[in-house]
């Protein structure tokens, strides 16, 4: 790990990756959201590492802003 974009994306998949496993254990969540967000971590850490630090910073927001709506989401009052 050589750059600042592989310790954040790494740090963000950690957290996607053990709230995935947190919440398999309680109830069924969609993989393929969590799914969805490690690739973007991988396509963030890409970017960063080839010197596209705009878009990759663009990607992680996308990161950030899709696992919190997967919280919310799962969150919300009414379900289950």
């Amino acid at each position: 790990m050589e750059t600042y974009f592989d310790w954040i994306t790494v740090l963000a998949f950690m957290i996607i990756a053990g709230t995935f496993f947190y919440r398999v254990r309680a109830e069924d969540p969609p993989l393929v959201l969590y799914v969805g967000l490690s690739i973007g971590c991988a396509i963030a850490n890409w970017l960063g590492n080839e010197g596209h630090v705009i878009p990759a910073f663009v990607a992680i927001g996308a990161v950030v802003g899709g696992y919190l709506h997967v919280g919310w989401s799962e969150r919300r009052p009414g379900r289950g």
